[in-house]
């Protein structure tokens, strides 16, 4: 089952802090990026966190999933318990801060 438009949406409204949050369809599903650094995918209608010592941290225990098969496992949150926390913007930039830079593209026809 594909991610509707509809939940990423509702995700990419959550976010009130001051980086740019957007999300992207990726192989039918949905990458979730801040400032240029891809933090989270959405697939199947959930949000898989890129997991992060910081995120850990904050989080405490929580689900871990691969949000498709062969996947590496992140932290698979629920959504509605974490926005009432108040802690989507503090998570999402903290997991920001700790990924590495994204690796350069290749130049076509180098």
């Amino acid at each position: 089952m594909a991610t509707s438009q509809t939940t990423a949406d509702a995700i990419l409204s959550l976010y009130t802090g001051g980086g740019e949050f957007v999300v992207k369809k990726l192989f039918g599903e949905y990458g979730a990026y801040l400032d240029g650094k891809i933090v989270a995918l959405i697939c199947d209608d959930t949000f898989f966190l890129k997991p992060t010592p910081g995120g850990r941290e904050l989080l405490g225990t929580c689900e871990e999933g691969a949000p498709y098969p062969g996947a590496k496992p992140c932290f698979k949150l629920d959504l509605k318990a974490l926005v009432a926390s108040g802690r989507f913007d503090e998570l999402l930039e903290r997991t920001w801060r700790e990924l590495p830079a994204p690796k350069p593209k290749a130049r076509k026809g180098s």
